[in-house]
């Protein structure tokens, strides 16, 4: 993951999301198993996120864009850190089922027994699907934290900067709601940038169609140095 110097160019955000849209629609029709479905709708989320964000900024809803950069470096981490190691996909996976069984477990939702059997069968579905397709890997029920995925995609730096300052903005920290971060504002480009870097480079290797690949790569790093 790329780390800035030079924190500018709104522009260059917007053509990169664009090539990313691009990328993703070029990838329609492929078949792929669990693991390129995992980071496929990852950078897709990356893409979403960021065509929110620069729609809010172009209509001057600025305190409303940071609360999509969050979630476009958590989607980040785990893209990165799945391509480099696929064996903590299931790990993750497995996060996500016992987060979601702790939604459902509640006594008090007369509809909690039901989705939670149904969440039960679709995990067991899963773990059946994910050893066929994947039977060297070993079925490991272990949580992974945001944390973990980000130290396997080694970006422990950025997650210590950037990915703990965009969460007082998700967490509604009196500091950042109330406009004492105002300082750091030109974070939100570049941690933009660098998080669809990311996900354009992925698509790279899935040889999706990114004609500007390379012209955009360059002018990302060129914001490095000067």
């Amino acid at each position: 993951m790329v780390a800035f110097n030079n924190y500018s160019s709104f522009d260059l955000v917007k053509k990169m999301q664009k090539a990313l849209g691009d990328a993703i629609d070029s990838q329609g029709g492929k078949k792929a198993d669990l693991m390129e479905f995992f980071k496929f709708y990852h950078c897709s989320n990356i893409n979403q996120c960021a065509e929110g964000f620069c729609y809010l900024r172009e209509s001057g809803r600025i305190d409303a864009s940071k609360m999509l950069v969050r979630p476009v470096i958590e989607s980040m981490f785990k893209l990165v850190a799945v391509h480099k190691n696929s064996a903590i996909f299931f790990r993750i996976a497995y996060s996500e089922y016992i987060e979601e069984k702790k939604w459902f477990n509640n006594p008090s939702n007369p509809m909690s027994k039901t989705n939670l059997d149904l969440l039960t069968q679709q995990w067991e579905e899963f773990k059946k699907l994910f050893q066929k397709q994947f039977p060297s890997h070993s079925i490991n029920e272990t949580e992974c934290s945001t944390y973990q995925a980000a130290e396997v995609a080694e970006s422990i730096d950025f997650y210590n900067s950037h990915y703990r300052m965009y969460c007082k903005f998700t967490h509604g920290a009196f500091r950042a709601i109330s406009g004492g971060m105002r300082s750091f504002d030109d974070f939100d480009n570049t941690t933009m940038i660098s998080c669809i870097l990311g996900a354009l480079e992925y698509l790279i290797s899935a040889e999706a169609s990114i004609p500007n690949f390379d012209e955009i790569k360059q002018e990302a790093l060129n914001l490095c140095t000067n």
